[in-house]
């Protein structure tokens, strides 16, 4: 039982602080991609349309 006091166990709950941390870092690494290829498709050789 002291193994199961010493190390914490994964919290399940949505406001645990690891969970909130990655739902942050995967909102910011999203708006960077998305930062990103807004400005490739702005500066380089226009692309044919997906679909094509």
């Amino acid at each position: 039982m002291a193994d199961a006091v010493i190390s914490p166990r994964p919290a399940a709950s949505p406001s645990s602080p690891s969970t909130k941390f990655i739902a942050f870092t995967i909102a910011t690494v999203s708006a960077s991609v998305s930062r990103i290829d807004a400005t490739w498709s702005s500066t380089m050789v226009p692309t044919p349309p997906i679909g094509m």
